[in-house]
């Protein structure tokens, strides 16, 4: 197997970008302009727009309100996207900045750290070794250290970073289950299992043609699959509301996942029973109300 692309995602406000442009030349040993050049610098201000009137100032990817204020702001997922299609494109060193860093800059950092290191090759084997360096929670003397680990991270071969192995270890997906009504984590998971393989989509990717060349359906699967479940809600009109919703009874602990399949199971028998349902997106949310209840956790809010 090969090894990862090695990628370095930095983040931070417009004065930490203007400071790295300037004292990055004190250490590397080529010149700075040749330097910048391998890096693309990605402006946050005019991709997605300023979330500060929403959270608190201080906030950064760490406080889950604010991870879902800002994945929920127009342009967000548009932005990551279009971040992966620059790496694919060949550009392992990118620089994403806000005004501050601290909303913007950092849930985008933390973001795409944790989706790159859950991308696989066609083997099975890491895409890439990405590690994140935000910018935006050190000052004086601590932010050149940031650079210094950095350049080290550059300049070597740095270990291979963690990356989630299940969905439910990817960046978003906690603070998701806290705000279940403001998050698109799942339309944005949905979109990059279209453009990579992920731990928990290769069953799928191995079972598509069996031996003889035989094709069968994605869903003939043992396996959990966000792409599949996505594909059949939509297949049958449920909305994104409703499917928010049915997502987050799937990560409740005690049989959260077993209800929302159950779920599913029934929408399809009722489809194929009778043809036709006028509502699907109100037949999941009455039956994610009443799994919730069984469990013992509250209802829906309406």
């Amino acid at each position: 197997m090969s090894a990862p692309i090695t990628l370095t995602i930095a983040t931070g406000g417009l004065e930490d970008l203007e400071r790295f442009q300037h004292e990055v030349s004190e250490m590397v040993d080529m010149d700075l302009g040749s330097f910048i050049k391998q890096w693309t610098i990605f402006d946050l201000t005019t991709t997605v727009e300023d979330p500060s009137t929403i959270v608190c100032p201080e906030c950064d990817f760490t406080d889950s309100f604010t991870v879902n204020v800002v994945m929920a702001l127009d342009g967000f997922t548009a932005a990551i996207i279009q971040i992966v299609e620059l790496v694919s494109d060949g550009w392992c060193f990118i620089f994403a900045h806000s005004l501050s860093g601290i909303h913007r800059g950092s849930v985008c950092g933390a973001t795409l750290e944790s989706n790159f290191n859950s991308f696989l090759s066609f083997n099975g084997s890491r895409e890439y070794n990405c590690k994140w360096f935000p910018f935006h929670n050190v000052s004086g003397e601590y932010w050149r250290d940031r650079l210094s680990e950095m350049m080290t991270w550059v300049n070597s071969v740095g270990r291979e970073e963690k990356g989630p192995r299940i969905l439910s270890e990817v960046f978003g997906q906690a603070a998701q289950m806290r705000f279940e009504a403001r998050n698109p984590f799942w339309e944005l998971q949905y979109n990059l299992d279209k453009l990579f393989t992920r731990p928990w989509t290769m069953p799928i990717q191995r079972m598509n043609v069996v031996d003889g060349g035989e094709k069968i359906p994605e869903w003939a699967t043992f396996e959990p699959s966000v792409k599949v479940w996505w594909k059949w809600l939509d297949h049958l009109g449920v909305d994104t509301p409703a499917k928010q919703l049915l997502f987050a009874l799937a990560q409740l602990p005690d049989g959260g996942y077993v209800a929302a399949n159950n779920l599913i199971s029934k929408l399809i028998k009722k489809v194929n029973d009778t043809n036709e349902l006028n509502n699907p997106s109100a037949f999941v949310f009455n039956g994610v109300q009443d799994a919730r209840r069984q469990m013992g956790h509250s209802g829906v809010d309406t």
